[in-house]
């Protein structure tokens, strides 16, 4: 439903990419900008995105439409904004190099979030990291995710909130509000940190399912074990969870590089 001047503007925008050897054909970039229209995107809003998009096919091998579908996915399930496309790409690319997603996972990681962390109001870098932290011991990406899924819809529920409280574990802040995935992970490793393994694995299970447990547990535990930085030092608890989250602050550029 394009004008004929925003015909022009799409054919000048798929020109101009021919002229960068990272972005390849101007045909390659038209076809892209068609699926980014395919998936909802107006004119501008697909301007936002190409490059993102772009991006993302060169470094996972997507297709146009897969590539664009998932940036789409993603912005729709977190609230966010085409001009955003960038920042998703990546730390998309973040999470292939740290957390070793493969990228035929990033679609079914992604989706299989998005009920969680639509009940949560979870920020996409808090999922990406609990989700990282899960891979660890889990074969796939997908099966992180959803384990992480499973945990956000538990914590979303008045019994889980109820019992997280009877440890000294707020879900809400004072305004009623769900307070950041990793603070409430956070406060519930700080809470848990002198109970033995099995104490923890039988206190979470009583709290929520033993499926969204698992998962829990898995993120607390490795927090215990803590992650090592670029300097070698061990970070555990929350100092892991602040190194990561400045990672992801700090991916500006990552999906060219």
């Amino acid at each position: 439903h394009a004008s004929a001047e925003e015909i022009h503007e799409f054919e000048e925008m798929a020109k101009s990419k021919a002229f960068d050897s990272l972005r390849g054909s101007a045909i390659e970039t038209a076809e892209t900008l068609q699926q980014l229209a395919l998936e909802g995107f107006n004119l501008k809003e697909s301007g936002e995105a190409v490059d993102a998009t772009l991006n993302l096919m060169r470094i996972s091998m997507m297709d146009s439409r897969q590539a664009a579908g998932l940036v789409h996915d993603t912005l729709a399930q977190f609230g966010m904004q085409a001009s955003q496309s960038g920042e998703i790409v990546d730390k998309f690319a973040f999470a292939m190099r740290e957390f070793k997603f493969r990228a035929e996972e990033l679609q079914p990681a992604m989706s299989g979030l998005a009920a969680g962390a639509h009940l949560t109001g979870s920020s996409f870098d808090d999922v990406l990291i609990g989700v990282g932290l899960l891979k660890q011991v889990f074969p796939s990406a997908s099966k992180a995710a959803g384990s992480m899924n499973v945990a956000l819809q538990q914590l979303a529920g008045t019994h889980t909130q109820q019992e997280l409280r009877g440890i000294g574990v707020a879900v809400k802040d004072t305004q009623g509000k769900m307070k950041p995935l990793l603070e409430i992970i956070q406060d519930l490793s700080v809470k848990t940190a002198k109970m033995s393994d099995a104490t923890l694995a039988h206190r979470l299970a009583t709290i929520g399912s033993s499926r969204a447990a698992g998962g829990l547990i898995t993120i607390i535990d490795a927090l215990r074990k803590g992650v090592t930085d670029s300097s070698g030092k061990v970070l555990t608890g929350a100092a892991a969870l602040e190194y990561y989250r400045k990672q992801l602050n700090d991916t500006q550029g990552t999906a060219k590089r």
